[in-house]
């Protein structure tokens, strides 16, 4: 893994449109990484330090994120706080940029959501929200 270059991750969409994961800490899939899919993420566990983009910033339980297509992001729990692994730590929902588009023609109300999908290329993160809430709907 390089500490300056993401690893592009392949998102295989021939069976769905929208892939949902769930994911412990450690975990192969937390490292420094970029997709060409939009991503909604939720960190439901764990404390340490957020890379999203060119941000650089602390996150902790109900941090929650928006990143866009091919934008590099990575959520690197402090090891010295979090010393036994997590079962579930991240919460998250992916889907591409066609899915949108094909939702945008049958249902023209979509559209609605241009402004947010257009800031989710420098990375979007929520505050002030519902966790649980949030994490029901996941």
């Amino acid at each position: 893994m390089s500490l300056l270059n993401p690893e592009y991750e392949f998102v295989d969409r021939a069976a769905e449109s929208i892939r949902y994961l769930e994911h412990g800490w450690p975990c192969d899939l937390c490292r420094w990484h970029s997709h060409e899919e939009y991503e909604i993420h939720l960190l439901v566990a764990t404390k340490g330090r957020a890379f999203v983009g060119d941000y650089i910033g602390s996150f902790g339980p109900g941090a929650f994120y928006l990143t866009g297509p091919n934008l590099p992001h990575n959520w690197i729990t402090d090891e010295i706080l979090e010393a036994e692994a997590v079962e579930c730590r991240d919460m998250l929902v992916q889907f591409n940029q066609e899915s949108i588009t094909h939702l945008k023609s049958a249902f023209p109300e979509f559209r609605a959501l241009d402004d947010l999908l257009k800031r989710a290329f420098g990375g979007v993160e929520f505050i002030e929200f519902d966790t649980a809430r949030a994490m029901a709907l996941f």
